[in-house]
């Protein structure tokens, strides 16, 4: 037995040592196959350190914030939103404000994390922009992570949501791309299964990471795994808005309530029929944060949410953040901080919007008035009527008709304001009034109205089934039976009695209500079919399309490309506008384009704007207004001259 034992025992010892080896070169093996797929994988990237430019005749117009998420760094409240970031102290005092496009880069902030990467001494504050890449800031300084293709790879789209990791991680969520990993050297996907997707929110920790998806549900991902849920596996809804994670519970907020997980499985629906877009687990209490219908709480002992009834007018009806600190609870708006009043559950304003503001951010339509005031149209919420030099005394319209707002134009024959919507068309009096409505029951042939000529006999407006001449014959309208290049028309140009329609699949010449010529990529060395702006320059017209940037229409009937206008540009529907010796065009991403006329020569320009997506332009008394998805600038005209 001994004589066994004593060659049993060097046996087992060299097989557990063999197995041992094995495991440590397959663990190196993957340790290194990892290495290699990240190396693979990496995404090209800069550093450098981003400096406020402040362009000198530049000012921006008083536009809401339109808060997005906060965190505390460096016993300051920090709050990032379109519109910049906003310092406080501790008691709700401004303490300083980094504005989009002139102390940051052009582009809306859309989520902040505060944590400390590896590579790095002290935390840092961190930053995702739209479309400007990832900044940081120390409490002095801004750096930005700017990745290829001007901030953007291709696939990728743009950051959503940020999470740092104990670790020394920053993960950062794409709308497209999944999850990347950035570890202060490097920037590359997280883990093969979390590539691809359409990230909406990031929650947990490097061993426990729950992300949410804008279509396929949330995925887990717990001890080398990764677990899908969905509408069929007990989630509420596909599309995830929220996650808070206390515990070993996580909650999944989503547009029709809120599923809670225990031990990452499923376990119950929350907050039933409720659009869930910000969640916060404090103890035994889920806070909901809804749309417009203030805050929602859930007892987690009781099967049905509890409503809180607002207290005052100050009650917070539309959350988009919660956060928690010291014990305390708080809400963000986009325009305020809340914190709850832990005894009787009231929530109160800590901090005010900043300044009184116009409506919104997102700008697509700009005129001024023979008074000087400035009309401004809102992608989906009506129009304001102000001073042009940013005065608070501001009218709002906003109604069934008066939402989306495509185009606004000022009709000096009969001194009114036409207002072009996807509802049809309003008639504004001098007093800012609605005179007249006009739909399709009135004559349109389409309530989508994109542009609108004025003519002396009339109006002619542009709508998704074609062109509808307004006069005192009555509503007349011409589309593809006529010889309309496409129903769906977007722009209108006006000389003389020629006017110019702009559609989805080219160009048509009308006269006298009858189409003469129409012009396509089949017929002509038009580059793109989809029109998006016309303007009259000199004797010829400069045409902006969809994808084909500028396109110049000389009296005879020739096209030309301009040699400096980068290709492949998309020019903003009705974004166009002759400035004295200038011609502006307002692109989908790479901000304004300048040409001047007598040197036959385009620039780029970007100084102060807000945002690269330029989607308006006005002028008055020597100064033009520059609208965007992010806001409005103003600027001496002359500035454009070098």
């Amino acid at each position: 037995m001994r004589e066994k034992l004593r060659w049993t025992v060097p046996i087992i010892l060299a097989v557990v040592t063999g197995v041992a080896l094995v495991s440590i070169v397959r663990a190196r093996r993957a340790i290194e196959e990892a290495r290699a797929d990240v190396t693979r994988s990496a995404i090209a990237f800069d550093v450098h350190p981003f400096s406020a430019s402040r362009p000198a005749m530049i000012d921006p117009l008083p536009a809401p914030p339109d808060f997005r998420a906060a965190q505390f760094f460096h016993n300051s409240l920090y709050i990032a939103g379109s519109g910049g970031l906003w310092i406080y102290d501790l008691t709700g005092n401004l303490q300083k404000t980094y504005e989009t496009g002139l102390d940051l880069p052009p582009s809306p902030l859309v989520a902040v994390a505060v944590g400390t990467v590896a590579g790095d001494a002290e935390p840092k504050l961190w930053l995702a922009t739209a479309n400007a890449g990832i900044l940081s800031f120390d409490g002095e300084r801004f750096s930005q992570i700017r990745l290829q293709n001007n901030g953007l790879v291709r696939g990728l789209g743009n950051p959503t949501s940020l999470l740092i990791l104990p670790t020394g991680l920053l993960l950062i969520g794409f709308s497209e791309g999944g999850v990347i990993r950035y570890d202060g050297a490097t920037l590359a996907p997280l883990h093969p299964d979390l590539r691809n997707i359409p990230v909406t929110v990031l929650a947990g920790t490097e061993g426990d990471l729950w992300v949410g998806t804008r279509d396929r549900g949330v995925m887990h991902r717990q001890a080398g795994t990764t677990e899908i849920f969905q509408d069929q596996t007990g989630l509420q809804d596909n599309r995830v808005l929220s996650i808070a994670v206390f515990g070993e519970r996580a909650f999944v907020g989503t547009p029709v309530g809120v599923t809670e997980f225990q031990d990452g499985k499923p376990l119950r629906k929350l907050a039933d029929g409720i659009f869930s877009q910000s969640l916060l687990a404090a103890g035994n209490s889920l806070f909901v944060g809804t749309v417009d219908a203030g805050i929602v709480e859930v007892r987690l002992q009781n099967e049905r949410p509890q409503a809180l009834i607002p207290a005052s007018d100050l009650e917070p009806r539309a959350v988009r953040h919660f956060m928690e600190a010291d014990g305390k609870a708080f809400a963000l708006t986009a325009g305020g901080l809340f914190e709850r009043e832990p005894g009787a559950g009231v929530w109160n304003r800590r901090i005010n919007i900043p300044g009184s503001r116009w409506t919104d951010r997102n700008i697509s339509a700009l005129s001024v008035d023979p008074d000087g005031r400035l009309w401004i149209g809102y992608f989906d919420r009506g129009i304001d009527i102000a001073g042009t030099d940013g005065s608070l005394n501001v009218t709002h319209v906003e109604d069934d008709q008066i939402f989306c707002v495509n185009r606004i134009v000022q009709d000096s024959y009969r001194n009114m304001t036409v207002v072009a919507t996807a509802n049809g068309i309003a008639l504004f009096n001098p007093q800012g009034k609605i005179l007249k409505r006009i739909r399709e029951a009135d004559g349109l042939i389409s309530n989508h109205v994109s542009d609108v000529a004025v003519r002396a006999d009339g109006l002619a407006a542009a709508t998704a089934g074609g062109v509808t001449f307004l006069d005192a014959r009555g509503p007349e309208s011409i589309y593809a039976f006529h010889g309309l290049a496409n129903n769906h028309v977007y722009t209108l140009g006006l000389n003389g009695s020629q006017l110019m329609a702009g559609t989805l699949g080219g160009l048509s010449v009308i006269e006298d209500g009858f189409v003469r010529k129409s012009y396509t990529t089949a017929n002509s060395q038009l580059k793109q079919n989809w029109i998006t702006a016309v303007v009259r320059v000199n004797d010829s017209w400069f045409i902006g399309t969809y994808g084909g940037g500028v396109m110049e229409l000389d009296s005879h009937g020739q096209w030309s490309e301009f040699p400096d206008f980068p290709a492949q540009i998309v020019v903003n529907p009705n974004a166009m506008l002759v400035a004295g010796n200038h011609v502006l065009a307002g692109t989908l991403d790479r901000g304004l384009f300048v040409y001047n006329i007598p040197d036959h020569r385009w620039t780029p320009m970007t100084d102060g704007l807000p945002s690269l997506n330029v989607t308006a332009l006005a002028q008055s008394s020597g100064n033009l207004f520059i609208g965007t998805d992010n806001g409005i600038i103003r600027m001496p005209i002359e500035r454009l001259t070098p």
